[in-house]
């Protein structure tokens, strides 16, 4: 958080900077094929969907975020108000041959509709009438998919996985073009869906969880954008529309193989949940308000605040809703331009609602010229258990 007005004009005050996080160890970058990275750790309704690794930003419409996923945040998809993801036109942001798309997904017990749709990026709803892309969609317990290369189609047949509601899965789904479309039957479609749990797995265990399928289509006609979470011709339709949570979705320019797929479910076991606050655009405050202080605002990635009293507080959304199984720190970016060194972080969970009662204790560098960034073992407090409601920080010295 960052609360900056004039720097030179305040000779009181805190600039929190660019993140509150919770810490959590997760990949920016596993493989060097990585050519688009949409981690969904924005909590701002109308924010640009930021792509972390190529330039294909994407836009959301009527997504609950903020909430803590798989990997950081994750948003939150309601059929009763169909809302979706669209990441720009497919034939721009999307690979022209083989390709890998990677995800984790939580269907609600109000989802796991037939036909509920996951990826579109096709230009009609029917495989009949289906001219161009693919989709992605739930039916009869499993994952299916069906394309167009413009001259040929292709539906996989129902592999009965069992998916769960209430339960995430990381999702691969890997596309391989025939070598003489329409002729030969050497492409491949490969649907992977692995439940999360505590353990690690090998590459020798991909093979069980995935649906194969030979085909005979080229290259994908990319005609649409990619929409994320509804159909794109029938956006408004609850039937067809995900109702669950989604999260860290990846384009890939190749396929991976199984030993990969493994690695980058692995990668999410020590991460638990996370969350963070960058306060990257202007003017939101991301749900967090503040007490004993004159001015605030967001502006350029920081969150300023000119002090007005005694111990100045920065009090986060409600229901946060975090597992701290396995979230044990707090790490925080600020610029204190005042004398104070003492700061406390006050939480509230499921079983402990006293915030007076819950807090841990820190040290922070008086009359800074620049950023520095704090690390807080949460952990310390018997208390840092069960699941975070909330949080507050506050600044005693004033």
């Amino acid at each position: 958080m960052c609360f900056m007005c004039n720097i030179n004009a305040l000779s009181h005050r805190y600039i929190i900077a660019a993140l509150v996080a919770f810490f959590s160890i997760w990949p920016d970058s596993i493989f060097a094929e990585l050519i688009h990275h949409y981690r969904m750790d924005e909590t701002f309704q109308h924010e640009l969907v930021i792509d972390a690794i190529g330039s294909a930003n994407g836009t959301a419409k009527e997504i609950h975020k903020g909430e803590a996923g798989v990997l950081g945040g994750m948003y939150i998809f309601d059929e009763t108000r169909p809302g979706f993801l669209d990441i720009g036109q497919s034939n721009q942001n999307l690979p022209t041959d083989s390709f890998t798309l990677a995800f984790w997904v939580g269907f609600s017990k109000n989802g796991m509709d037939e036909y509920e749709r996951l990826l579109d990026a096709g230009n009609h709803v029917s495989l009949a009438k289906l001219s161009s892309g693919f989709s992605l969609y739930y039916q009869a317990g499993a994952l299916q998919f069906h394309g167009s290369d413009g001259e040929n189609k292709v539906a996989t047949s129902n592999s009965g996985a069992g998916i769960l509601a209430d339960t995430w899965y990381l999702v691969v789904l890997r596309y391989t073009p025939s070598s003489a479309p329409g002729r030969k039957a050497d492409g491949k479609i490969q649907i992977t869906t692995i439940a999360l749990g505590g353990d690690s797995i090998n590459e020798a265990s991909i093979d069980s969880s995935t649906a194969s399928m030979s085909h005979s289509l080229g290259s994908l006609n990319w005609s649409s954008e990619l929409r994320i979470g509804a159909s794109r011709a029938l956006s408004d339709n609850a039937a067809l529309a995900l109702d669950g949570t989604l999260d860290d979705f990846r384009v890939y320019d190749n396929t991976l193989g199984d030993s990969e797929i493994s690695e980058l479910y692995n990668a999410a076991l020590p991460s638990g949940g996370a969350l963070r606050w960058l306060f990257n655009v202007d003017g939101d405050f991301e749900g967090w308000t503040a007490k004993n202080v004159t001015k605030e605002k967001i502006e350029g990635g920081l969150y300023s605040m000119e002090i007005a009293g005694d111990e100045p507080q920065l009090l986060s959304p409600e229901s946060l809703n975090l597992d701290l199984t396995k979230v044990d720190k707090v790490l925080l970016r600020l610029l204190n331009r005042t004398s104070a060194t003492r700061a406390r972080i006050f939480f509230q969970t499921d079983s402990e609602g006293d915030f007076a009662a819950q807090r841990v204790d820190f040290t922070v560098s008086a009359n800074d010229d620049q950023l520095k960034e704090y690390v807080i073992d949460m952990s310390r407090h018997p208390d840092w258990r069960g699941t975070l409601s909330r949080i507050l920080i506050a600044f005693p010295d004033g």
